[in-house]
């Protein structure tokens, strides 16, 4: 059984780039002939491949801005990601190349697959989901929008007041190509599983929860003391870690709830430290020590190791890889319940689940954290539940799992015709 990952970006791209990642080393750790397949290639390994040439990458790096500049001019005010999945690609020679028996899309948005392509592969498809783009008119994450259940159309990202807008259009295409495909959705967390199955159109397919993996050999607690000298951090306060892609500039991520939380706690009594963002100028109230974009797992491992509690602000969320890694460095995290975030947080066992944007409960959630009574077994507990549930062995088979359900049905099908 070949397998072939598909993901817009490489490695470095973002949680759903790094999750495909982890996944791809999961199976073929466990013996699986796979690779992926992306956009354009920035790594160095045997197991990324995309066009082979400069020349031939340069229409992946349009095709994005293609799609980005032609809904931007049809709708001025759209203030976040959209994507329609129009522009033409030249994706099926580059899957026949490899000749997989099983085709397992992830975040294959940004113009990295036009949609009406699905149809050419001719192959089962898996389709990881990492947000709500597969089962809406084009929104990634649609919060309290629920037109997707029946039909999109009036769009609030698009800001549109027409029922046949550009959600509506799209939307009617997924239908038609969708009712051509053999797929098997999986979802990262049961929360999100829950919203395709309301979806009208996915829920005719057979969908499973499979949680992302982290590799525990990895991240992994290391001595406090230590990772705080290497990283020269203060060895007397406690730490606070707030981090993910676009943590600040991604309004999703909450960071100015994060200051507000702050600002309610005895500031000196704390060290704040946020990864994955440049510094911002000045936060009235607190001193913040901004560590910039970090892409070296062994680095955010010890990051993670030298804090004593991470946090997540977030509106939204599937299935947070911060949170993830954390738990895996044995760091207790504070977070929203929202999404996917209760699959991984079991409140007061392992973390703190806090009220969605109740700010006084996420501050009591930290401090709670922080009275040292229960840190410890937090602790303890964050490590277990991910080297149990979360670690590559563990999802490697799950997925494998999945793979030969989704050829087998195929076969049977190919028999009954």
């Amino acid at each position: 059984m070949r397998i072939l990952l598909l993901s817009s970006s490489g490695i470095h791209g973002g949680g759903a780039a790094k999750s495909a990642y982890r996944l791809l080393k999961a199976i073929t750790k466990s013996g699986a002939d796979a690779k992926i397949l992306v956009q354009n290639k920035f790594e160095r390994n045997t197991l990324t491949f995309c066009p082979p040439t400069t020349f031939k990458r340069i229409p992946g790096l349009l095709r994005p801005h293609i799609e980005r500049l032609c809904t931007k001019c049809l709708y001025p005010s759209v203030d976040r990601l959209f994507s329609s999945a129009f522009v033409p690609d030249n994706i099926l020679k580059q899957v026949k190349s490899y000749n997989p028996d099983v085709i397992n899309l992830h975040w294959v948005a940004g113009g990295f697959i036009m949609l009406e392509s699905l149809l050419r592969f001719k192959k089962p498809i898996v389709w990881t989901l990492h947000d709500s783009w597969a089962f809406t008119g084009g929104c990634h994450l649609p919060y309290d929008c629920t037109a997707y259940v029946a039909g999109c159309g009036l769009c609030p990202a698009l800001k549109s007041n027409f029922k046949h807008d550009l959600s509506w259009l799209n939307f009617m295409r997924k239908r038609r190509v969708y009712g051509k495909l053999n797929m098997t959705i999986v979802s990262p967390s049961g929360w999100l599983s829950a919203c395709a199955k309301q979806s009208s159109l996915l829920h005719p397919f057979e969908i499973r929860t499979v949680p992302n993996c982290v590799d525990t050999d990895v991240f992994k607690p290391i001595e406090k003391y230590a990772a705080r000298k290497i990283l020269n951090l203060d060895q007397r306060k406690k730490i606070v870690l707030f981090g993910a892609m676009g943590s600040v500039a991604d309004s999703n991520k909450g960071f100015s709830e994060f200051c507000e939380i702050m600002r309610k706690m005895h500031k000196e009594n704390y060290q704040i430290v946020v990864f994955g963002s440049e510094a911002v100028s000045s936060v009235d109230g607190l001193n913040i020590n901004f560590l910039g974009k970090l892409s070296d797992e062994y680095t955010l491992a010890l990051l993670y190791s030298a804090a004593d509690v991470f946090v997540s602000t977030s509106h939204s969320e599937n299935f947070p890889n911060t949170i993830l890694e954390a738990m895996a460095c044995g760091t207790p995290c504070v977070a929203f319940s929202v999404g996917g975030i209760p699959d991984l947080i079991t409140h007061k066992k392992d973390g703190y689940l806090a009220e969605l944007r109740n700010t006084e409960d996420f501050a009591h959630g930290i401090e709670w954290v922080l009275s040292g009574t229960s840190e410890l077994e937090l602790s303890k507990h964050s490590r277990a539940k991910v080297r149990d549930r979360f670690s590559l062995s563990v999802i490697a088979e799950k997925y494998i799992s999945v793979y030969r359900d989704a050829l087998h049905i195929t076969k049977r099908q190919a028999i009954a015709i």
